[in-house]
């Protein structure tokens, strides 16, 4: 068995305490929204070379993917990990599990989400650098309602490696209003203004029911005070 890379220990499943998947009543973290924005773009040339392309392409437009259709691309990247394992490969794997829990059945979406983020890890290992890869991870383990420490601690990684990535920017920042303590003492209130920021310019709405839902109003008007 592989050695866990430094770059994720602390961050291994083990000793997490399971409180059943988080459900908002915003979409940014528990539907398309989230899928969107951590589907990041490729140029046609180099989506038409991916295994299940079609797929990839529709999350990225925004569009509905079918069961069937998620679970063809899994085998097909099963396929090319087997005969090349890379970590875009595997952050795909965990991008199709998210997918089919947004449509799964109650009972079914954890399991989703705990194999995305078995595919996460084994990515990041490969790839420590990837702000998507900890992007993912962190939505991932806030859904399956891990502690607040660990969802804020892959937060912090990939706040920091791509601080200034707009379109991360609203997934990342509703994470860090529903989870302030933790995120601020991660990542302090410098850097989560920043992404604040950025997040309201690109998903004001998301941001403003965020801060609602999670009683930050006053978190969000401090971050536009300290520009």
């Amino acid at each position: 068995m592989t050695s866990p890379d430094p770059s994720t220990r602390g961050l291994s499943t083990r000793g997490l305490r399971h409180r059943g998947s988080r459900v908002s009543g915003l979409a940014a973290l528990c539907g398309g929204l989230a899928l969107l924005a951590l589907a990041v773009p490729l140029a046609a040339a180099e989506l038409a070379r991916l295994p299940g392309a079609s797929a990839l392409r529709a999350l990225q437009n925004g569009e509905a993917v079918g069961e069937d259709r998620l679970h063809r691309w899994l085998t097909v990247e099963g396929v090319a990990l087997a005969w090349r394992p890379d970590a875009p490969g595997h952050f795909r794997r965990a991008l199709a599990q998210m997918a089919l829990a947004e449509t799964a059945p109650a009972w079914a979406v954890a399991g989703h989400l705990w194999t995305a983020e078995d595919a996460l890890l084994r990515g990041l290992r490969m790839a420590p650098g990837s702000a998507l890869g900890w992007s993912r991870l962190a939505v991932v383990r806030y859904r399956l309602g891990a502690e607040p420490e660990s969802v804020a601690a892959a937060l912090e990684r990939a706040v920091r490696l791509a601080p200034e990535e707009r379109q991360l920017a609203p997934v990342r920042a509703e994470l860090a209003l529903r989870l302030w303590p933790e995120a601020r003492a991660a990542i302090g209130e410098p850097l989560l203004n920043r992404q604040l920021r950025l997040a309201w310019d690109e998903a004001p709405q998301a941001i403003q029911a965020a801060a609602e839902e999670s009683d930050r109003l006053s978190v969000l008007d401090a971050a536009f005070k300290a520009r």
